[in-house]
């Protein structure tokens, strides 16, 4: 099995990945405006959780969208899948050969 996506899925994954990424960063921000709206906490507790969020969030993201690239575009998908940040209608649009190889790779991730 061949590592690279087709043409056409690769123009899609990098067009929904800039989505993806601002719902992930969304989804972070709106963790962090939790945090920081907890009036049971002081702004030092407040502060370290926030810092502890977003180092683990970078790691995410990183997981997800650093370095997109064709060979590494089907685990980078799956990721995306994974974390919900791409639609149904988003995967439609990729071919079912990637669909099913990023399905393979969910599978193999849970």
């Amino acid at each position: 099995m061949h590592d690279h996506i087709p043409e056409a899925d690769w123009i899609t994954v990098r067009d929904i990945s800039r989505l993806a990424l601002d719902r992930l960063c969304q989804r972070v921000l709106d963790e962090i405006t939790a945090i920081a709206n907890d009036l049971d906490k002081g702004a030092h507790a407040k502060y370290g959780e926030i810092y502890r969020l977003i180092q683990d969030r970078d790691k995410i993201i990183a997981d997800a969208f650093d370095d997109l690239k064709r060979s590494n575009a089907l685990f980078k998908i799956a990721t995306m899948k994974r974390l919900g940040v791409i639609s149904n209608d988003e995967l439609a649009r990729f071919s079912q050969d990637t669909l099913d190889r990023v399905a393979k790779v969910v599978w193999l991730d849970s």
